[in-house]
């Protein structure tokens, strides 16, 4: 499993702005389910494309070749992108 994160401010003050996370398949490890939430605030500044990005990184190079994603109809945004790797 692979989590980054994103926060800004110090403790006890810190503002969570959002996280990416993959989990391998059990039946095969170069494949993983991954998961990108960013705060309604921080929407549409390209957070969750740089945090997907520095996520595919770290996944690549730990054997990770393709994700997998449940992507909410209504969700536009991912749906772009979906085919830009």
């Amino acid at each position: 499993m692979g989590t980054l994160a994103s926060s800004c401010g110090a403790s006890p003050g810190i503002i969570h702005l959002g996280i990416a996370r993959y989990v391998r398949a059990t039946d095969d490890g170069q494949v993983a389910e991954v998961a990108v939430t960013v705060a309604d605030d921080w929407q549409g500044l390209g957070l969750g494309h740089a945090l997907l990005d520095r996520l595919t990184y770290r996944a690549r190079r730990e054997g990770v070749r393709r994700f997998t994603a449940l992507i909410q109809s209504d969700n536009r945004v991912p749906r772009a992108a979906r085919g830009r790797r």
